[in-house]
């Protein structure tokens, strides 16, 4: 597979309590890192906020070799395409494509 970049889960570790029985926060950490094939799907300059504020908004298809992973639909990645942080993404979908031993996800 040809590689541009890399993604990363963001994982939640989920609150407890300790020795003493005080509540610890949840706490958000990152996964480790996958290669992967970072394409642009869509763009549109034209956003605006409730504000009134423009900002551009981004889609991207991401695609990793078939692999053991904890992705769910709604879960969150860290997108790094050529050594540069494009940003955390909600994932919209993950799709496997089982022929080809790839697994698709929209974010």
């Amino acid at each position: 597979m040809i590689t541009n970049g890399f993604i990363i889960e963001k994982k939640l570790k989920e609150n407890g309590k300790d020795e003493h029985g005080n509540s610890i926060p949840a706490t958000e950490t990152f996964g480790r890192k996958m290669p992967a094939f970072i394409r642009n799907k869509t763009y549109n300059y034209l956003s605006k906020s409730d504000e009134g504020n423009s900002y551009i908004k981004y889609s991207f298809e991401v695609m990793i070799e078939q692999q053991k992973h904890d992705f769910k639909q709604g879960g969150r990645i860290k997108l790094v395409r050529e050594d540069e942080t494009i940003g955390e993404f909600s994932i919209i979908s993950i799709e496997p494509y089982t022929a080809v031993s790839m697994i698709q996800i929209l974010v």
